[in-house]
C-alpha cells in the first residue's frame, strides 16, 4: 500500500488545460482537513466577487468555468483499500495472539519458543496468502497491488527462514531452508516448458533444452532432470550416450542434509558423492574438447560445473542472462552446491561473494531482502516500512517480541543509518527524554505510524487502532483520546464489518478472558486508559461498556431500545454474527433468541466443521469468568445453579476451548477441559456421542492424557448410551453424531455424482461408539500395564 502525496479527484473539478488560467485568476482550490478519519475536503474558492478593472494591476482573467463548482470533494489520506480490510483483521488476530504469547514467556531464545514463533509467522503468511488470493479474483485486476503483496509475502517467508526454524534450531545448516524459500517464490521451470520438451523425440534439438536441464538441476528438481538425461541415451553423440548414465546416477544419488540424522553423516556422504562427480569430470575432460561445441558441450559443462559446486558455474547459471534470478538465487543455492556447510551466520559473507558478480539492484524489495540476509536488521525494518507500512510495523513488532535487544533502544523518527546498518552515534538517544518520560522505540514508532496512517482512516477499525496504540507506551496511550472522540457509538443493524472481534483470541490461545467486573474496567481515570479497555471488550461486555459510554453522552435509552428491536438480532443471525446477536439479545432480555443461537452454533459445527465453529464461537460472550455470587439471572438461578442459557453458552465456550487447546497441541489441558464439561453436566445429552468420540481420539495417543478415574467415567457413559439405545432412546445421546455422519455421507455422495447411501444413521453411530469403547478399553489396559511396570 505505497503512500502517495497526490490526491486525484474523479470526476475532475477542473480540466487540466485550465489550471494555468485558474492560477492567474481570483479563484483557487480550498482544502479543509478532518482528523476524524484522516479526511480531506476539497472545494472551489473564489476570493473576489467582481473581476478587477484593467488599471488596478491585478488579474484581468475571468474565473474559469468549474465543473461541479458547488461540490465538496472528500478524500482520505492513507485510506484503507477495501481489499486490505480483511487482511488487517486477520493479521490483527495473529498480532494479539503473538503479544499474549510473548508476555507469558521468559526465555524467548529457547528452541521451543523459536519453533512457536515460526508458527506465528506461518499465521502471518496464511493471512497474506489469503489476501493475495482475494486480490487475484478482484475485478478489475490490479496487477501492481497484486505484485506488491506477493513481494511482501516473499519477504515474510525470508524473514521466517533467516530468524526462525520449524525445528527450533537456528544454528544448523541453512541450505535446504534457503532452497525451499527460493523454490516457493521464484519458479525455475514451468510446467509448460517441461511439457514442450517432453513431447519431443529429440528435445535436445530445441532451443533452451540445456538451460532448462541445468536450471532444473540447480534447483534440485532432480527427478525431472534425470528423465531428460535418460533421453540422452539415444543421442547421436557417443560422448553423451556414454556420460548420460553417469549423470543420471549422480543426480539421483545427490545427498541432501534433510536425509541424515547428523551433520557429520551428511558431510561424509557428500564427500563420497563429490568423488563420483570428479570421476564424471575426468570422463568429460578426456574427450575431444571440440566434441559437441556449439551444440551440447557448453550446456554439459555448465551442468557438471553445478554438480561440482564450481562457484563460477553456479553464478553463471543464476545470472538473469541465463534465465536465473540473480543474487537471490545464487545465495539460496550456495549451501546446496558450493559450500554445504553454510549456516545462517555465514550468509552475509556468501552475499558479499555473490554481489561481486551479481549486484543488488536499487529495487526496494531487493534491498530490504539483502539487508535481511546481511543481518542488518535495523536497516531491514526501516526499508520494510518504506516498502509497506503494515509489513514494517509487524516485522518490527516480531523482532521486538523475539528478544532482539537492539530494538529496545529508543530512536528518533528521523534517525539515519550508517553504511554498516547501525544508527549514527548522534542519533542514539537515552531511554528517558528531557522531561523524564520514556522515549518511543523503533517498534513503537512504526506501529503507531501504521495505526494512525492506515487504521485511523477507517472508523470501522477503531478497536484495532486502540489495541495497536495501547502497546506503544505513554505516547501511544495518549493518542487514544483522539480515537475515542471519533468513535461511532451508533450500534445500528449494520455495524462496520471491518474490525474483527477481540474474542478471536480465545480460539488461538485456548483461554477465556477474565475480568474484575465492568466497574473496574470503566473506573475513572485517564480517558486513554478507559478507551483502551473499551477497545479490548467483546460480546456482552463490549455492549455493556458501550451502554456506559452512551450514558456519558446521554444516549443510553436509545441504545437499549435498539437492542430490544428483534430485527437487529435477526439480521445479525442471518449474517452469522452470532456473538453480537447474543449480546444484543441479552441487553434486550430476549433469552429465547439466545437459546436459538446456541442451537445454531452447534449446527454450524455439524454442517461446516470445527474450524468454522471455532471462528463463530470466538465471538460469543463467555461465562467462564462468572460466579454464582454475582447474582446475574442470565447465568445463574436463585440457588446458584447455571440457567439453561448459561449452561448452553458454557458448553459452547468449553467445547471451543477444548478444540482450540487440541489444535495448539495442549492436549493435557484439552483432556481436562473435556472432563470438566462432562462432570459439570453442561454437555447436552444429544452431544454425548460427539464428545466421547473426541475423547477416544485422544486415547489413541502414546501419552496418557486422562486420569484412570476419568477414563472409567468415560467408559461408564458409553455403557449408559448402549443401555439407552437398547431401550430405544439412542438418538437422545447420539443425535449430534448421527447428523455429523449424515452430513459427511451427503458430501461423499455428492462427490460420487449422485450415488447414495442406504445405511441408516443410528446403526452407524453405534458402530462409531464401538470404536470409542474399544479405545477406552485399550487405554485402561495401558494404564494397568503402566502401573505394573
Amino acid at each position: 500500500m505505497p503512500s502517495s502525496k497526490t490526491a486525484r479527484l474523479e470526476p475532475p473539478l477542473l480540466l487540466e488545460d485550465l489550471y494555468p488560467e485558474l492560477r492567474r485568476s481570483d479563484a483557487a482550490l480550498g482544502m479543509a482537513f478532518s482528523p476524524r478519519a484522516n479526511t480531506l475536503a476539497v472545494h472551489a474558492q473564489v476570493f473576489r466577487e467582481q473581476p478587477p478593472t484593467k488599471g488596478q494591476g491585478i488579474s484581468q482573467f475571468r474565473i474559469p468555468t468549474l465543473a461541479n463548482q458547488d461540490s465538496i470533494w472528500l478524500a482520505k489520506l492513507g485510506a484503507t483499500p477495501p481489499s486490505s480490510a480483511q487482511l488487517f483483521s486477520d493479521a490483527y488476530v495473529t498480532w494479539v495472539a503473538l503479544g499474549s504469547y510473548a508476555d507469558e514467556q521468559q526465555h524467548l531464545d529457547s528452541s521451543q519458543n523459536i519453533e512457536d514463533l515460526n508458527r506465528f509467522i506461518d499465521m502471518y503468511l496464511e493471512n497474506t496468502q489469503a489476501h493475495i488470493g482475494r486480490l487475484a479474483l478482484e475485478e478489475p485486476f490490479d496487477e501492481n497491488n497484486y505484485e506488491h503483496w506477493v513481494s511482501v509475502h516473499t519477504s515474510i517467508q525470508l524473514f521466517q527462514t533467516m530468524l526462525t526454524s520449524p525445528s527450533g534450531m537456528t544454528t544448523g545448516l541453512v541450505g535446504e531452508e534457503m532452497l525451499l524459500w527460493l523454490n516457493m517464490n521464484f519458479v525455475a521451470v514451468t510446467k509448460e516448458e517441461v511439457k514442450g520438451f517432453a513431447g519431443k523425440q529429440e528435445p535436445w534439438l530445441e532451443a533452451g533444452f540445456w538451460k532448462l536441464l541445468v536450471r532444473a538441476t540447480i534447483r534440485c528438481l532432480s527427478e525431472g532432470a534425470a528423465r531428460f538425461i535418460k533421453m540422452l541415451s539415444s543421442h547421436s553423440s557417443l560422448t553423451l550416450r556414454q556420460i548420460a548414465p553417469h549423470l543420471q546416477r549422480a543426480l539421483s544419488s545427490h545427498p541432501r542434509s534433510t536425509s541424515f540424522n547428523t551433520e557429520q553423516e551428511f558431510y561424509t556422504a557428500h564427500r563420497r558423492w563429490r568423488g563420483t562427480v570428479r570421476g564424471l569430470r575426468e570422463q568429460l575432460n578426456v574427450r575431444d574438447e571440440n566434441d559437441g561445441r556449439g551444440e551440447w558441450r557448453e550446456g554439459l559443462e555448465d551442468l557438471v560445473g553445478v554438480l561440482e559446486g564450481d562457484k563460477d558455474a553456479v553464478l553463471k547459471v543464476c545470472d538473469e542472462d541465463y534465465g536465473g534470478y540473480g543474487w537471490r538465487e545464487a545465495v539460496s543455492v550456495w549451501g546446496i552446491w558450493v559450500d554445504v556447510e553454510v549456516k545462517r551466520a555465514d550468509l552475509p559473507d556468501v552475499l558479499s561473494v555473490v554481489n561481486a558478480q551479481l549486484p543488488i539492484s536499487d529495487d526496494l524489495e531487493e534491498m530490504l531482502q539483502a539487508s535481511l540476509i546481511s543481518q542488518l536488521l535495523k536497516r531491514f525494518v526501516l526499508r520494510s516500512a518504506e516498502f509497506d507500512l503494515w509489513f514494517g510495523a509487524h516485522v518490527a513488532d516480531l523482532l521486538a517480541k523475539m528478544g532482539f535487544k537492539i530494538y529496545s533502544i529508543p530512536i528518533s523518527p528521523t534517525a539515519q543509518l550508517e553504511p554498516g546498518g547501525d544508527l549514527a552515534e548522534d542519533e542514539r538517544l537515552s531511554e528517558i527524554d528531557e522531561d523524564g518520560r520514556p522515549r518511543m522505540t523503533l517498534r513503537d514508532h512504526l506501529v503507531m505510524d501504521f495505526a494512525e496512517r492506515i487504521l485511523h482512516s477507517d472508523p470501522g477499525f477503531w478497536g484495532l487502532e486502540f489495541d495497536y496504540l495501547s502497546t506503544c507506551g505513554l505516547e501511544g496511550r495518549a493518542r487514544l483520546g483522539a480515537v475515542l472522540q471519533r468513535l461511532p457509538f451508533d450500534v445500528s443493524v449494520e455495524p462496520s464489518s471491518s474490525a474483527p472481534s477481540r474474542n478471536k483470541l480465545n480460539g488461538i490461545l485456548g483461554s477465556v478472558a477474565s475480568s474484575d467486573g465492568l466497574d473496574d474496567l470503566m473506573d475513572e481515570g485517564e480517558e486513554g486508559s478507559r478507551a483502551a479497555n473499551l477497545g479490548k471488550l467483546t460480546g456482552m461486555k463490549r455492549v455493556q461498556a458501550l451502554v456506559d459510554a452512551c450514558n456519558e453522552y446521554q444516549l443510553e435509552d436509545e441504545f437499549r431500545e435498539l437492542c430490544k428491536v428483534g430485527v437487529v438480532s435477526r439480521r445479525l443471525i442471518e449474517e452469522r454474527r452470532y456473538g453480537e446477536a447474543i449480546a444484543y439479545s441479552k441487553v434486550g432480555e430476549d433469552y429465547k433468541t439466545v437459546a436459538r443461537i446456541a442451537d445454531l452454533l452447534l449446527n454450524e459445527y455439524i454442517e461446516r466443521g470445527v474450524e468454522v465453529f471455532l471462528a463463530l464461537v470466538e465471538d460469543v460472550p463467555g461465562v467462564a469468568d462468572r460466579t454464582p455470587d454475582q447474582a446475574d439471572p442470565f447465568y445463574f438461578n436463585a440457588v446458584g445453579e447455571p440457567t439453561v442459557y448459561g449452561a448452553r453458552l458454557s458448553f459452547l465456550s468449553g467445547y471451543a476451548q477444548f478444540h482450540a487447546l487440541f489444535r495448539d497441541g495442549k492436549k493435557r489441558e484439552a483432556a481436562h477441559a473435556l472432563v470438566v464439561m462432562l462432570n459439570k453436566g453442561i454437555v447436552p445429552q444429544w452431544w454425548w456421542g460427539v464428545v466421547l468420540l473426541d475423547a477416544a481420539g485422544m486415547c489413541e495417543d502414546e501419552e496418557l492424557w486422562f486420569a484412570e478415574e476419568d477414563a472409567y467415567d468415560l467408559l461408564r457413559r458409553v455403557e449408559e448410551i448402549y443401555i439407552r439405545s437398547e431401550q430405544g432412546s439412542g438418538s437422545d445421546y447420539l443425535g449430534a453424531l448421527e447428523k455429523i455422519m449424515k452430513v459427511s455421507r451427503s458430501k461423499e455422495s455428492a462427490g460420487r455424482q449422485g450415488s447414495t447411501s442406504t445405511t441408516e444413521a443410528p446403526p452407524q453411530a453405534l458402530k462409531q461408539l464401538e470404536v470409542v469403547r474399544l479405545s477406552l478399553a485399550r487405554y485402561l489396559a495401558r494404564i494397568f500395564t503402566a502401573k505394573v511396570t
